[in-house]
């Protein structure tokens, strides 16, 4: 109860402190809107009230976005990382938003850029709400100090259609990011999203004016507002990226580059792991997209879920290439203990490394608690066969994630099939079966959310990817 207690109180403690960052952001906000609109920096004298009000009705968005995130995705903005993501992705879109707005055009309404942000760094669903806060926060400023300074109306109209354009070509984006794993193709996709949402413009400028050359402006600043976004979000991830430590797909892409040192260092002092790593990423890929799982970072944690290895690569059999093995010096229990270690020593590499908290803990769970059944059957031959299994497992824990229970699938599959060289997919759908049976026997998958059609799906996946793998060829 006690534990409990202290974990509501941080959290209100937490909570707290947010409110006031927020409203400290709410007040810095619309006073540069309030300068931008009117170009004066004496605009608190003149304009005190309206400056007052619209700081209250940011805050009040920006307030309510985080109370939906408490309660709908709390997992997401557990990291203060994320928070500061979101936050200042709307803040930045949200001024280049309504400088556009003011100083070219207001169909030129660049959003997108926070949609895109969030959606790549953090996550696609907290994209869209981002992308409505900002729209939101942007309507707001050009309604409150419009009225309450000019007491006009015709900018307010078309920075509404701008916006409503803009949120349009926002949502298309996003839904276009999920199958885009390079900058290029999410590029293209944001501009070929600009180039339809703008017909849009046209629609809407009929019912401000009637001449031609203003449903043509209209469509024209409309793209122009696609090319800002499309610009300013290729500037902002890198750097987001390197400032946060956040491992987008397309970071993550790069990861698997042969330009990394860390794997330039496993093809030199462990060509065979290495090996073993580039056909379980393939796998891991495979089968992550089967399920729906993210297939950039299962490729990464196959291609590194063994790095570990690197302390002492010659006690693996994959790089001794038939000759000294140096485990027949030594005692069972201390062979096992030299093999379970390269699962903690992975971890430490990568995060030494600074390469992704989750495939860190890939490296170390992609094993679990499971026995290493050689050192063990050899302690057990040269005993009276009444030997423990303590010390013979892997330290665990077992894999916490879909990905990281694939990585273990595949990981086995790749090195039974290449030591049994199956003939034919039966054979191979039968060493399959196997391996994921005796996995699920000893309780591996039980913290990792695989089901059975999950399985199902790995299975069918991974029966399609071995055999061009494995394949044999002419004998020339």
């Amino acid at each position: 109860m006690k534990k409990i207690n202290e974990l509501q109180h941080n959290r209100l403690y937490k909570s707290a402190i947010i409110a006031v960052v927020l409203a400290l952001l709410s007040i810095v906000l619309s006073s540069l809107f309030a300068i931008i609109y009117t170009s004066r920096f004496d605009v608190f004298n003149t304009n005190f009230e309206a400056v007052a009000i619209l700081a209250v009705s940011i805050f009040g968005v920006l307030i309510s976005m985080y109370g939906y995130f408490y309660y709908q995705a709390e997992n997401n903005l557990k990291k203060i990382k994320n928070l500061v993501v979101i936050f200042t992705s709307i803040t930045l879109t949200a001024l280049l938003a309504f400088i556009c707005m003011v100083y070219l055009n207001p169909y030129v309404v660049p959003i997108a850029i926070a949609a895109i942000l969030v959606a790549v760094l953090v996550d696609k669903n907290i994209g869209f709400i981002a992308n409505l806060t900002t729209t939101l926060v942007v309507l707001i400023a050009a309604a409150i100090l419009n009225y309450g300074i000019d007491g006009g109306t015709i900018f307010v109209l078309e920075s509404f259609f701008g916006c409503t354009v803009s949120i349009i070509e926002s949502y298309m984006i996003l839904f276009m990011v999920e199958k885009n794993y390079s900058r290029f193709k999410l590029m293209y996709s944001a501009l070929a999203a600009g180039v339809i949402s703008a017909i849009l413009a046209l629609v809407l400028a009929h019912i401000i004016a009637t001449q031609y050359e203003y449903f043509l402006m209209a469509y024209a600043y409309s793209l122009a507002g696609t090319a800002i976004s499309v610009a300013a979000f290729t500037i902002l991830i890198p750097l987001y990226e390197e400032m946060f430590n956040v491992w987008t797909d397309f970071k993550l892409a790069e990861a698997c580059s042969m330009a990394r040192p860390l794997l330039r260092r496993l093809a030199d002092e462990a060509p065979g792991t290495f090996n073993h790593c580039i056909i379980v990423s393939n796998l891991a890929e495979s089968s992550a997209i089967a399920i729906g799982e993210n297939p950039s970072l299962a490729k990464a944690a196959g291609m590194y879920h063994d790095v570990g290895k690197l302390m002492n690569p010659e006690y693996y059999i994959e790089n001794q290439e038939g000759k000294y093995n140096p485990h027949n010096d030594l005692i069972p229990k201390h062979s096992a203990r030299m093999i379970i270690s390269h699962g903690s020593a992975g971890y430490e590499i990568l995060k030494k490394e600074r390469l992704p908290e989750e495939i860190a803990i890939i490296a170390k769970e992609h094993h679990g608690t499971t026995l290493t059944s050689f050192f063990y059957n050899k302690a057990k031959s040269i005993t009276d066969g009444m030997v423990s299994d303590d010390g013979y497992r892997y330290d665990g824990p077992k894999p916490s994630s879909k990905i990281a229970a694939i990585v273990m699938i595949c990981d086995v599959v790749e090195a039974t099939t290449r030591a049994k060289q199956p003939d034919n997919s039966a054979d191979l759908k039968v060493i399959i079966d196997n391996i994921i049976n005796d996995k699920i026997n000893d309780g591996q998958f039980s913290d990792s959310e695989l089901s059975f059609a999950d399985l199902d799906e790995i299975k069918a996946s991974i029966i399609k990817v071995i055999p061009s793998i494995f394949h044999k060829r002419i004998d020339y």
